[in-house]
């Protein structure tokens, strides 16, 4: 035990040891932003509010069409050249601005027309806030990605991580001491937007070296189009990765009622803690896949990620038992109501150890240049979500669709991992490192 600990925390890649204190900080932060969220909210208020969040979580994914992974891969491979850099951040700003622009427009025409008289209609004015904040949420991951494959790794987490949550949380504490009373949909957001235009500002400060404002609009068409081309592929991974983690919500929503999408939203809320260890992963090794994958360095890769494989498998089964044994106690915070969704927080715990057990398979793909097998893949398995959840939430109900929705998760992570293993050689998580250690004498 004291080799392993020691060898740890002088493992080349001990950076991950911090990134994990910053998603842990993270996870609890935005545990706390949500649980005043509820405490504050009726709990069909509060599933309301949760909808309207994933839609803006699918939104952001559409302004951004791809362009965050391909900043991501690109910057990686590039990042030693300040002017392709450059150039190339500010064609997103561009490209970013124009998808907002023509989605805002449609999204108030088709909540005029064809969501009046339902759940999901929305005010006037609850629309153009949550436009603005689908726009600087979708500025927000762009820089964090641009300052992690620049090398600021670390850096690149603590404005989206921490500094937002502790402002929202800021927030919250003043509306409801100076107002005194529950919080409204339009109150909640109010606090992300102006948490994240806040994050935006910092992160524009920060990467103001590669921001030439009097070069923006050059060539502005012309690059557009070529952006748009490199980044579908992105794209495409991208939304269908989101809808299938967001779209229950929706669905329940739809076929069920807004309070039952407050008890699904709050157990949804709390397992994400579990996949916290592999989203450090995710965070440190990204930009090393694209770099060792281009120069054909396989072995350096696998070896650089055996031990953070172990690591994050254990972290999250630790935390796994811990929903386990006091899901109950966790949820009671949130209130009474919300008690009945621990079998749901079970299984969508289970749904995020799996994706811990089998690595960061999507990050491989993306980053190796495999996007269209991946989107293959995805194309199969939204199809199958799309088809079947319904009935899961119809005869099953909510556990129903929790059991449902880890069952696609284990079967998409198993034929990425089969990809990844066999033709790239890369061993993406712990799945892959037992199953090397099992078989290799038998080649």
């Amino acid at each position: 035990m004291k080799f392993f600990s020691k060898k740890i925390f002088f493992h080349k890649s001990s950076q991950l040891i911090l990134i994990f204190l910053i998603q842990g900080i993270s996870a609890i932060l935005g545990f706390a932003v949500q649980f005043l969220l509820a405490k504050n909210m009726t709990v069909a208020e509060y599933g309301q509010f949760s909808i309207l969040f994933n839609a803006v979580a699918i939104l952001s994914l559409v302004v951004s069409f791809g362009s965050s992974n391909h900043i991501l891969r690109y910057i990686s491979i590039y990042s030693e050249n300040k002017r392709k850099s450059s150039a190339e951040l500010q064609t997103a700003i561009l490209f970013i601005v124009f998808n907002w622009l023509v989605l805002t427009v449609f999204a108030m025409l088709f909540n005029k027309t064809f969501l009046s008289g339902t759940t999901y209609f929305f005010p006037i004015g609850i629309v153009i806030l949550s436009s603005l904040w689908v726009l600087f949420t979708t500025f927000s991951l762009l820089f964090q990605n641009f300052d992690r494959a620049t090398g600021y790794v670390v850096r690149s987490m603590v404005p989206n991580n921490i500094i937002k949550s502790v402002l929202m949380l800021a927030f919250i504490f003043l509306v409801v001491n100076i107002f005194g009373d529950r919080l409204q949909l339009i109150d909640a957001v109010e606090i992300y937007l102006s948490s994240f235009l806040i994050i935006c500002c910092l992160y524009m400060f920060l990467e103001r070296k590669y921001l030439s404002w009097n070069n923006f609009y050059r060539r502005g068409i012309a690059r557009y189009k070529i952006f748009f081309r490199n980044s579908f592929q992105y794209f495409v991974n991208t939304i269908s990765q989101n809808l299938l983690k967001n779209l229950d919500l929706i669905f329940i929503g739809f076929f069920l009622t807004v309070y039952d999408a407050g008890v699904y939203a709050a157990a949804a809320r709390i397992n994400i803690v579990i996949i916290f260890g592999l989203a450090s992963l995710n965070i440190l090794y990204s930009p090393q896949v694209a770099k060792l994958y281009k120069e054909n360095k396989i072995e350096e890769l696998n070896k650089s990620l055996r031990l953070p494989n172990w690591i994050i498998f254990i972290f999250s089964f630790v935390l796994f038992l811990c929903i386990v044994l006091f899901g109950k106690l966790i949820l009671g915070l949130f209130g009474a109501g919300f008690v009945q969704g621990y079998w749901i927080l079970l299984f969508l715990s289970l749904r995020n150890l799996i994706e811990a057990l089998f690595g960061i398979t999507g990050s491989v793909l993306n980053m190796s240049g495999n996007q269209k097998f991946f989107n293959n893949i995805l194309y199969l398995i939204l199809g199958i979500y799309l088809v079947l959840s319904p009935f899961a939430i119809k005869i099953w109900g909510l556990e129903g669709l929790a059991i449902f929705v880890a069952l696609i998760a284990l079967l998409k992570n198993f034929v990425q991992w089969k990809f990844i293993y066999f033709k790239l050689g890369i061993r993406s998580g712990l799945f892959s490192n037992l199953y090397f250690i099992l078989f290799l004498n038998k080649k």
